[in-house]
């Protein structure tokens, strides 16, 4: 894994599950760095990059509960990001870029000694808020770069010719370092919301509005689990059960010329719910409509069906027009479940946490898109 402080970030003032047995880390830590003499040891309960801990829990779990699962592998987690550091700071050429290939070519080294295989599955990536003003394009130039950087050098530790997936948060609280009291539309929030809905490389696990804050930028410790828990999760459906994954997003927007915006989704699991439980309601569930005149005032809306959420506005609309969710917020402003920008749209998914008691139902994606006639 790697990012900034959320990657790296580990509380031991709130209780874990216990790891699986059989499931790795470096002797010298989880964050291992170059020059450091390993072995591999069992995960710790406690340590740095909590949601890397959890995330491996929560996978585990599942693939014990599936029927089909032999208890044949181990888990070898690994972290290297670096604190409020931008992406360019933990890319090619970087201390932390180099530290992530040492992780990597070490746990094929003592896999190899061991007489087991080494594959690495996946990159995990918390990283966004350093980047709150990097041009949405820059930044998407950036990741897809660093992606195919790791690649490149799994492909030389490993040999393995299966290439990894980008699994990435999608961060809620860049506008706490906006200027405050102005209006902020997110940039690396827009950079995953165009990059996971283009490709299948870069996938989006959550977005994080629905999670508690500590600061400006930082998670409560309950929420570190639960985003490690939605990590994991999708890791098992993309990684172990070979499942394409979307997350909850919008397929199409579409306005039927008179008063009605239908907005279709993929759901992971359906159907479409409106929780106001989980997170508290901004006006609209989270959704803001905005054509050539400005803002568009919405009468009502309603899910129809399992995938669809239909908006009645109050008037047409006049020229380019977008349907936003989650989406607009101002400078200085935490996020959260009860500030920042959020919405209440959510699918069903039943899946159980590995541990305390928190739904796993995911969340819809921030976004912002064209509204097509």
């Amino acid at each position: 894994m790697t990012g900034q402080s959320l990657s790296v970030a580990g509380n031991s003032a709130y209780p874990s599950a216990e790891p699986y047995a059989g499931d790795l880390t470096f002797s010298s830590g989880i964050m291992a760095g170059v020059g450091t003499t390993n072995s591999f040891v069992p995960m710790p309960k406690i340590g740095p990059a909590q949601v890397l801990w959890e995330a491996m829990n929560q996978y585990k779990f599942l693939l014990t509960g599936d029927a089909a699962y032999n208890d044949d592998y181990s888990l070898l987690a690994s972290a290297h990001g670096r604190n409020g550091q931008p992406l360019s700071a933990i890319s090619k050429g970087s201390e932390a870029f180099a530290d992530g290939q040492f992780q990597i070519a070490e746990g094929a080294r003592l896999a190899k000694a061991a007489s087991r295989t080494s594959l690495v599955q996946a990159l995990c990536f918390l990283q966004g808020e350093a980047d709150f003003a990097t041009d949405v394009s820059t930044y998407k130039a950036q990741l897809v770069r660093l992606l195919n950087d790791y690649r490149v050098g799994i492909t030389a530790s490993t040999g393995q010719t299966s290439p990894i997936s980008l699994f990435s948060y999608q961060c809620a609280s860049e506008q706490y370092q906006w200027e405050r009291g102005v209006e902020y539309e997110p940039h690396t929030a827009a950079a995953i919301n165009q990059l996971t809905r283009d490709t299948d490389d870069i996938l989006c696990f959550a977005p994080t509005y629905h999670l508690d804050y500590s600061d400006g930028v930082h998670l409560i410790g309950d929420s570190y689990q639960h985003l490690g828990q939605h990590l994991g999760r999708v890791l098992y459906s993309v990684v172990y059960r070979g499942e394409r994954w979307t997350g909850l997003r919008p397929r199409t927007i579409r306005w039927d010329g008179a008063s009605t915006v239908r907005a279709v989704f993929d759901v992971p699991v359906a159907p479409l719910v409106f929780r106001t439980d989980r997170v508290t309601d901004p006006g609209d569930n989270g959704f803001v409509v905005r054509d050539g005149r400005g803002a568009v005032a919405i009468r009502s809306m309603q899910i129809t069906g399992s995938d669809t959420v239909d908006i009645v506005l109050d008037r047409p609309l006049q020229g380019s027009a977008t349907l936003a969710y989650a989406w607009y917020s101002v400078g200085g402003q935490l996020a959260g479940r009860t500030t920042g920008p959020r919405g209440c749209l959510f699918d069903s998914d039943p899946t159980r946490p590995a541990h305390r008691d928190s739904s796993l139902a995911n969340p819809c994606v921030r976004f912002k898109e064209l509204i097509t006639a």
